[in-house]
């Protein structure tokens, strides 16, 4: 009896330890972090795309044009285009005069414009008067001189380039503009008078 009193007390204080020691595991799990949270892992977060710089374009350079020749003085007086010596052999009767009084829109008159010199030559005889002007006008105005400057006509001298109208006799050699204006003489006569001038032009 007392043998089945002892096993009964031992069983039960057995219970009793298995469960206090139950309830204390249960506060150690719940109270070791208290309040604590599950916390999830930062969400990956993806960079802009670079975005691509604009680049320029050079532009292309102008094609390079081409520039006229200016014009220039001519660097000679009326004794040195037309010597005084050189215009009496012509034997014409002609005499030189110095310089002359362009009319207006003549050669040379554009001839003074540009740099140049008009010399007069006077006839003796009828007093008639013959304007020598001779240039170095720039290849663009040379150009529209000899588009206006009438028909070919033959100096007789290697490249020079000969026009005559009424009245006008031009030559173009070079970068010279050499022209002869009269109303008494004529192309030939003309000529032969620009001749002088040519030789002094070198």
């Amino acid at each position: 009896m007392l043998e089945s009193n002892r096993k009964r007390a031992l069983v039960t204080t057995a219970a009793i330890a298995t469960a206090l020691c139950s309830l204390a595991l249960a506060g150690c799990v719940d109270g070791a972090f208290p309040g604590a949270t599950p916390t999830s892992s930062p969400a990956a977060t993806t960079s802009p795309a670079p975005t691509p710089s604009a680049t320029t374009t050079p532009s292309p350079s102008a094609a390079p044009t081409a520039t006229s020749a200016p014009a220039e003085p001519i660097g000679i007086g009326c004794d040195a285009l037309l010597p005084p010596e050189a215009v009496y052999d012509l034997g014409m009767n002609l005499l030189a005069a110095g310089s002359a009084a362009p009319e207006a829109g003549s050669p040379s008159e554009a001839a003074v414009d540009s740099g140049g010199v008009a010399c007069l030559l006077v006839h003796e005889s009828s007093d008639s008067r013959v304007v020598v002007a001779a240039s170095s006008p720039g290849s663009e105005a040379v150009a529209a001189a000899k588009a206006a400057a009438g028909a070919p006509f033959d100096l007789g001298r290697p490249g020079v380039e000969g026009f005559a109208r009424d009245g006008v006799v031009e030559a173009f050699v070079g970068e010279y503009r050499v022209s002869a204006e009269s109303s008494f003489f004529g192309p030939d006569a003309l000529g032969q008078i620009l001749a002088v001038a040519l030789d002094a032009l070198g």
